[in-house]
């Protein structure tokens, strides 16, 4: 259900967020989405997915210029699969609406995809990321490990973060996959 339609301007990029009760970071994550791609040349539209949320996060998505849609069904997954089904810009961008990526830099993460040298980007997180976002553990163990696998399953192909949610990628080649994750597992 599309709580407010977007602009009638074609874009590139669609930034998706998808939200859950995140009234306290979602204006600011909207707010600095636009002004990093909008700086860089990129018309853009920044799309929140609203996945049941109980305070405020649509009103103040609204309020600072982003198109929300409400997905019922739960999960970040299903969030996601929305978000990128409803997006109008040839390149998607994901990321959380709590604070966790520098959407500052948002254009550096997609300008691989507009250039067409790649299909997908993914952002890395490691460096920056704050104890309550990422815990020690995570950050040293888990995620270095699994990143290492998919760099071994992936013939050497440079990741540094395979579990990052922060993504730009070509919508139609994400949409020919057919996910169908309705989970974290998504990402």
């Amino acid at each position: 259900m599309v709580i407010e339609a977007a602009a009638t301007d074609p874009v590139l990029v669609t930034v998706v967020l998808p939200c859950l009760n995140e009234q306290g970071s979602v204006g600011e994550c909207v707010d600095e989405a636009h002004a990093a791609l909008l700086a860089a040349g990129m018309k853009c539209e920044v799309l929140v997915v609203d996945n049941n949320s109980t305070d405020r996060s649509i009103e103040i998505a609204l309020a600072h210029g982003a198109r929300v849609i409400r997905e019922r069904r739960p999960g970040y997954g299903s969030a996601l699969r929305a978000g990128i089904e409803a997006a109008y810009g040839d390149i998607v961008v994901m990321a959380d609406a709590d604070l966790t990526y520098d959407l500052s830099r948002i254009a550096q993460l997609v300008q691989p995809v507009a250039d067409g040298s790649a299909d997908i980007v993914l952002g890395e997180r490691l460096s920056e990321a704050p104890r309550s976002t990422m815990p020690l553990l995570h950050r040293h163990v888990g995620t270095p490990l699994l990143t290492l696998l998919v760099r071994r399953a992936t013939n050497g192909l440079t990741v540094t973060d395979s579990q990052s949610g922060y993504r730009a990628f070509r919508r139609d080649a994400i949409l020919a996959l057919g996910l169908s994750a309705t989970g974290m597992e998504f990402a």
